[in-house]
């Protein structure tokens, strides 16, 4: 999968879990940066590790999110 296709996936991933996403750019093959709104009234800078089967936001306070990836039909 090349980096414009993991980046769009996060998008539409966020976006399914009601979350507002800019700034996205890859890291490396592995790590995105970007700013997230989603609960609160302002973004956040946020490092999102990607996984086979999630990407992992981690939050500028070390909260954790996960959001699965494409074709995952379980996970806890």
């Amino acid at each position: 999968m090349n980096n414009n296709n993991i980046i769009n996936e996060f998008i539409t991933r966020a976006k399914e879990q009601n979350m507002i996403v800019n700034n996205v750019y890859l890291l490396s093959d592995k790590v995105l940066k970007c700013d997230i709104k989603s609960i609160s009234d302002f973004f956040e800078n946020c490092t999102v590790f990607v996984y086979n089967d999630r990407f992992a936001i981690d939050w500028q306070y070390n909260n954790l999110t996960n959001i699965l990836r494409k074709g995952v039909l379980n996970y806890e």
